[in-house]
């Protein structure tokens, strides 16, 4: 026993010693002179150790509790006696338990699930396509798809023999739900007569993709060669619900009057209808598919039309090209468009816009991704408007001159919400703003005027 005393003590002054601690060297000092169950202090890690005794007389005593206790998940054994003399005594709590064993449990079930893999599919459909011309030299075309994603080709299909202008594949392609691609690129060719004559690119679309996009069944998407639509391709986009799933996540309940061709974007890329739309989106394509064709397509330039004599906002009359957009992410989150929504809407084709005078009175056509849309401007008087959902509101034109061009201010009020728009004229340049009144946030693009001949 003196042996076993002495060496114990030797070790607790060591310790003391690396602590650097006057207490705890006169803890160690008093622990080992009275013989009671006072714990180490130390620095660091040590200082979890709390109830760590020192052998002396009376070990029934000393083992009664003598958990190896530390910071992290060694907390839980805070019962795991040694086994020392008086085996009855060390044995009465020998179990590795946590505290609160329903809180274990819980938290066990909450990473299940955190855990549990989406077994989900997403399948892409490519039905057909149809082609504005032909783009064969001679005979009709052997149209067939190329699928994209991330550089790679993931699919290709057989091309429809003598199709022409309308082939149809009827062909799928099945990723899981967890490896939903960013977008996927689908480029139409035309299958060469020989070995003599190369495929011919017949034009290409890239569309996003969300995991929020729900079923989007035949959907019409542009085809666009050199930034020149010629012609449409039909495609179903499905993520499979989730069980017990009631409704659509990016499906949005109430109108919200986006303004612009948003409403209409919004509204195509909802899955709140499982019946095929009528509408055709054209989405931006980057880069163009070399295949040695000449591009036969010229831009026309723009006319200037005015029959007030330069009386109604003659600064902005003319055509107009976008050449940048901002906000419209931050926009259309909050006024609580879904992912895919919003990807649309940001993915689609910049608009052009144009001004002219009929009658004395101001016309807004405006070129967008879904087709041409017009507004009639009544200018200093009260008139009527729908917005792409056919939601009415009451709006109010007035057009500001000044030395640089103007600013026309609209105002816009509905029972879904009200906002202000905003188009100033410096020069050669248009900046377009939306305010939207309830949740403050803005969005707005610029333009360029294209020349007038």
């Amino acid at each position: 026993m003196g042996a076993a005393l002495c060496q114990c003590s030797q070790e607790t002054t060591e310790v003391s010693e690396t602590s650097d601690s006057e207490e705890t060297s006169e803890t160690s000092e008093t622990s080992d002179s009275t013989g009671t169950t006072e714990p180490l202090a130390a620095d660091g890690p040590q200082k979890a150790n709390k109830a760590v005794p020192l052998a002396v007389d009376g070990p029934q005593e000393a083992n009664k509790a003598v958990p190896i206790a530390s910071d992290g998940p060694q907390e839980a054994n805070k019962a795991v006696p040694l086994a020392v003399d008086g085996p009855q005594e060390a044995n009465k709590v020998v179990p590795r338990a946590a505290d609160k064993p329903q809180e274990a449990k819980k938290a066990i079930v909450d990473l299940a699930a955190v855990q549990k893999p989406d077994i989900r599919n997403f399948t892409m459909v490519l039905h057909g396509a149809h082609l504005n011309r032909s783009f064969s030299q001679e005979g009709w075309m052997d149209p067939y798809a190329v699928v994209i994603v991330n550089g790679n080709e993931v699919e290709r299909t057989p091309p429809h023999k003598g199709s022409h202008k309308d082939p149809h594949w009827n062909v799928s392609h099945t990723w899981s739900a967890s490896e939903v691609p960013d977008r996927v690129k689908v480029t139409i060719w035309d299958k060469g007569q020989n070995n003599f004559h190369k495929d011919v690119c017949c034009g290409s679309v890239t569309v996003p993709c969300a995991i929020d996009m729900g079923s989007q069944i035949e959907k019409d998407f542009t085809l666009t060669k050199r930034d020149q639509p010629t012609g449409l391709l039909t495609i179903t986009l499905k993520v499979e619900e989730e069980e017990k799933e009631e409704e659509q996540p990016n499906m949005v309940k109430i109108p919200t009057g986006l303004g612009m061709e948003l409403d209409g974007l919004v509204e195509f890329a909802s899955s709140s209808s499982l019946r095929r739309t009528t509408t055709m989106v054209q989405l931006r394509e980057r880069g163009t598919e070399s295949d040695g064709e000449e591009d036969t397509i010229t831009r026309k330039p723009s006319q200037k039309m005015d029959d007030s004599g330069g009386y109604v906002a003659p600064a902005l009359i003319g055509s107009w090209k976008c050449v940048e957009t901002h906000g419209l992410d931050d926009f259309l989150k909050a006024t609580g468009v879904g992912l895919f929504q919003r990807k649309i809407a940001k993915a689609a084709k910049w608009p052009g816009w144009e001004y002219k005078v009929v009658d004395g009175k101001l016309i807004f056509i405006n070129h967008s991704a879904i087709g041409d849309l017009t507004e009639t401007i009544f200018l200093g008087e009260e008139y009527d408007w729908k917005d792409g959902h056919k939601n009415p509101f009451k709006c109010v034109a007035i057009w500001t001159k000044s030395d640089k061009g103007g600013v026309l201010t609209i105002k816009r009020t509905g029972g879904v919400g009200n906002y202000q728009e905003e188009r100033t004229v410096t020069g050669d340049t248009l900046r377009f703003s939306l305010i939207h009144e309830k949740s403050g946030v803005t969005w707005g693009r610029t333009f360029e005027r294209e020349p007038a001949v």
